[in-house]
């Protein structure tokens, strides 16, 4: 049995989520295990601490995990030598070749020293589950087998940020459906920014399976009147308490100090870097992230709720390079939030070096924001977006842009913020298209100028 729940930003998803683990636990058979996978650690953790809330421990039958770990544990790694007498011992996360020619080249390699990247693992479950098309009939019994015997212990699986799957992943999510497990798929399109459409491919599908929940715990009315104009009719959102919010813009050239505009909201992002604004790197900001995390842990047992570690870790992070952009010393940003003798001296030196780590040797001169795909399931109460030349054609509804992309990340940018959203137009807007002109096509969705 599958169903399909398609529910917007900000719509409770993760603690829907967690409730409905639960109670899919309290009427399944004991003997078999349910699966809730995601794509991302954080959001594993995430889950993990909802689930927290209903056990004192979470039971062994319920596995939370990434979904590249569970079709490697689950189905490549235990069954893919057993019908293709073709073993990988070894997993490989490295970095590919952006050209498809040496990108495929580079796996194939890989695959010869017993090696298989993580980027294949869906290709590989999908020829564990459904085959390929040039099986013979003695791997088609033994996958008959496999299948059966997945049957017998695997219950249900969940799967969060459903709009991130691939074409393979759809394949595995429909064979197992028709192998009579229960599949639970919740994600939303309109946050497909990695543009697989295949979210979209299952709903069209299997349209009886679909329920759409369209309430929003996080915009405001006034934010979501504007982000539905850019969404299909059946996601529209509401949000039921009517909350009023505020809505604005602001040309960049009329600006005299942008950096200070940008450090007083408490996100700040664009689509991707250009000659005025630079994007962090996740991967930099993720070590202090993490450094933050371990120093919680450590200094503060008494927060029992992962959730809030998650939380804790993620503001100090911000605060830290907030501090930092403004011109603060290394040093005096940490001291700032923790004081002289709070910590060991070796957790400051060692928050220090992953500091200096992260922040490298980059003086440059252009503003330091968050990309759209970085800040993807945060939120806070003031938000900037800085909106570039890419975007014009999609809010002035142009038929001819139809990148899922590009309007996934307009529609992540439109919904990230609790109060107050500004949005800044980039100087390059401006040496493509008339000042009048975006000011006309503001005014006609009625949102006003910063003052």
């Amino acid at each position: 049995m599958m169903r399909i729940e398609i529910a917007g930003a900000g719509a409770g998803k993760t603690t829907n989520l967690a409730k409905k683990i639960v109670a899919n636990h309290k009427k399944m058979d004991p003997s078999k295990y349910i699966y809730c996978v995601s794509y991302t650690n954080s959001s594993v953790e995430k889950i993990s601490s909802m689930l927290k809330g209903y056990y004192d421990s979470i039971p062994n039958n319920i596995v939370v995990t990434t979904i590249h770990s569970f079709f490697y544990n689950e189905l490549i790694k235990p069954f893919h030598y057993l019908l293709y007498e073709e073993h990988y011992s070894k997993v490989s996360n490295s970095t590919l070749p952006n050209k498809v020619q040496f990108r495929n080249s580079k796996l194939k390699n890989f695959r010869s020293k017993g090696y298989l990247h993580v980027d294949d693992f869906t290709k590989y479950a999908k020829y564990v589950v459904c085959g390929k098309s040039n099986d013979k009939k003695i791997t088609k019994k033994k996958r008959e087998k496999v299948k059966k015997f997945l049957s017998t212990y695997i219950g249900s699986v969940f799967v969060d940020e459903a709009q991130d799957i691939d074409k393979y992943t759809k394949e595995v999510l429909i064979e197992l459906n028709n192998m009579n497990l229960f599949i639970e798929i919740i994600g939303d399109p309109n946050q497909d920014l990695r543009g697989h459409e295949q979210l979209d491919k299952l709903v069209k599908e299997y349209p009886d399976k679909v329920v759409y929940n369209n309430i929003c715990l996080r915009s405001p009315q006034t934010h979501l009147d504007f982000s539905n104009l850019f969404i299909s009719e059946y996601q529209r959102q509401y949000n039921e308490k009517k909350a009023t919010g505020e809505i604005n813009y602001v040309f960049q050239t009329d600006l005299n100090n942008v950096k200070g505009l940008c450090e007083d909201y408490d996100l700040a992002y664009i689509y991707q870097k250009n000659k005025y604004f630079n994007t962090q790197s996740p991967s930099k900001n993720e070590l202090v992230y993490e450094e933050i995390k371990f120093l919680i842990d450590r200094y503060s047992p008494e927060i029992k709720y992962q959730n809030k570690v998650l939380q804790i870790a993620s503001k100090i992070t911000t605060y830290l390079f907030r501090y930092v952009n403004q011109g603060i010393s290394v040093e005096k940003a940490i001291n700032k939030i923790f004081p002289y003798g709070a910590l060991l001296p070796k957790d400051y030196k060692g928050l220090e070096e992953v500091m200096y780590r992260s922040l490298g040797s980059d003086q440059e001169n252009r503003i330091k924001i968050s990309s759209i795909q970085s800040i993807k399931g945060l939120d806070e109460e003031k938000c900037l977006f800085v909106v570039t030349s890419q975007f014009i054609p999609y809010l002035k509804q142009d038929r001819n842009k139809d990148s899922i992309r590009m309007k996934s990340h307009l529609y992540v940018a439109l919904t990230r913020a609790k109060s107050k959203l500004t949005i800044l137009i980039c100087k390059d807007v401006e040496e493509k298209y008339r000042k009048e002109d975006i000011m006309d096509l503001f005014d006609k969705y009625g949102i006003t100028a910063l003052s």
